[in-house]
């Protein structure tokens, strides 16, 4: 019995050892490998960043322009248009422009200008003009060098009638008038400078309140009631 027993003891250290045996191989071999990382998406953000947009600047332009131009002016009354002989003024015109370019296809314009010539008639009686004109302009190719407008104003004029006697002036009548132009106009630009030709459509309204208007309300006198032509004239300008 006494042999039994060692016999079982001895059984169970040997199981004891190798039980052991066992855990400590496992406890002593190297953790496993990490697991593979997964590749970056497709469709996920690229490794370095947005890619950059390059925004172009907008074209620049002058804002103002200054100017002088040279023409002539013809008017006929409205009163005599139908006549086989109409009677026709007309003068030279000279005069400033100041313009403001509010976008690159639209420019407003301040123009005072100077016009005079003589009548028809009798004697040497003369016509002078001054008139200040609120305009318009419409580029059509505003990118050209080559540059076509459509051109529009308004604007108010005062007109004096005149001759000279023994060197002095004598004024025979003045006028009040309201004047409306409708025209084309091409300019060359050359860097900061500019060569323009113009042609206008003109009508001018005298004022029968003002002036020397209601001593010839219902006929023409030295001024028509109501006449109309055509101008044109080359401008000179410099922008900024």
């Amino acid at each position: 019995m006494v042999r039994t027993l060692c016999y079982s003891a001895v059984c169970s250290l040997l199981a004891l050892a190798v039980l052991a045996g066992t855990g400590g191989d496992a406890a002593a071999q190297p953790p496993g490998a990490p697991p593979p990382q997964a590749a970056p998406s497709p469709s996920g953000p690229p490794p370095y960043g947005p890619p950059v947009v390059v925004q172009r600047a907008a074209p620049s332009f002058p804002r103002w322009g200054i100017g002088v131009h040279l023409g002539g002016l013809g008017l006929t009354s409205e009163r005599e248009r139908d006549a086989e002989d109409p009677t026709r003024t007309e003068m030279g015109v000279v005069g400033l422009q100041l313009r403001f370019r509010l976008h690159r296809r639209w420019e407003l314009e301040l123009d005072v200008s100077a016009m005079g010539g003589e009548l028809a008639g009798p004697g040497d009686t003369r016509r002078t003009t001054g008139a200040i004109m609120l305009g318009g302009m419409f580029h059509i190719n505003p990118d050209s060098r080559w540059l076509w407008s459509v051109l529009l104003g308004v604007g108010v004029a005062r007109d004096e009638v005149w001759y000279e006697k023994d060197g002095d002036r004598i004024t025979q009548a003045e006028f009040a008038e309201g004047v409306a132009r409708l025209g084309v106009g091409l300019e060359r630009r050359f860097g900061s400078w500019g060569l323009a030709a113009q042609l206008y459509g003109i009508g001018m309204t005298r004022n029968e309140e003002e002036l020397d208007g209601p001593a010839f309300i219902g006929r023409d006198g030295p001024v028509p009631e109501q006449s109309s032509g055509g101008m044109f004239q080359l401008v000179a300008s410099y922008y900024f």
